[in-house]
């Protein structure tokens, strides 16, 4: 962001910026919904998600090159909004999605099989009194 200033004011930086910002707040949630893709290998859902993201940002890269915004409001609509629709779409999807976490009961605490006491605590308390 600095830089934008430093070199000059030009609207198609700032275009840029936000969009970028827009596929990393959609890149997050996207990462909260893989429960919802369980029939999918994880190798898969990786590639698509690559995919997906180096696909976005070449796209919204157009508005580094054309720095001003009339260039860059040109070719967004030569490309019939293909750079920046489906990014403001997924945004806009992603808030309407529950997340599948919401829904599920908190984590119970690991419990010893034997005794039934709570691992977690005794391994504070052991930590607290100075043993390991």
């Amino acid at each position: 962001m600095i830089s934008a200033f430093w070199h000059g004011f030009y609207p198609g930086y700032y275009l840029l910026f936000i969009c970028i910002h827009l596929i990393l707040a959609i890149s997050k949630k996207i990462y909260k919904f893989w429960e919802y893709f369980t029939w999918m290998p994880e190798g898969l859902k990786y590639f698509l998600c690559w995919s997906i993201f180096w696909l976005q940002v070449s796209q919204v890269g157009s508005f580094h090159i054309n720095n001003r915004f009339d260039w860059a409001w040109a070719l967004t609509k030569n490309l019939c909004f293909i750079n920046v629709g489906p990014l403001i779409f997924a945004y806009i999807l992603c808030w309407i999605i529950p997340d599948p976490k919401s829904g599920r009961r908190t984590r119970q605490p690991l419990k010893d099989n034997a005794s039934g006491a709570n691992l977690k605590v005794e391994h504070i308390n052991s930590i607290q009194n100075g043993k390991k």
